[in-house]
């Protein structure tokens, strides 16, 4: 049958010093979490379904701000 999702931890830390602030997600640490997504989107195809795993128990601020730094990322993209 094979595998019919993927589930991947996001790793913020792995964005280097300063990627947390407290619990919250500095943009350094989104901008990695963005890369991280659009290279798995890219092994896998826009079809596959994709779940991530914000393992360490993000806050809506975190969510919010996640949200609008890919947000700008995407728009930057496009130019």
């Amino acid at each position: 049958m094979g595998f019919t999702i993927l589930k991947f931890d996001l790793h913020p830390q792995c964005a280097g010093k300063d990627a947390l602030i407290g619990n919250v997600p500095a943009s350094k640490a989104i901008k990695y979490e963005v890369s991280v997504v659009e290279a798995l989107r890219e092994a896998v195809g826009d079809d596959f379904p994709l779940a991530l795993d914000s393992y360490q128990g993000g806050t809506v601020e975190g969510a919010i701000r996640f949200d609008l730094v890919k947000q700008l990322i995407l728009t930057a993209s496009k130019r």
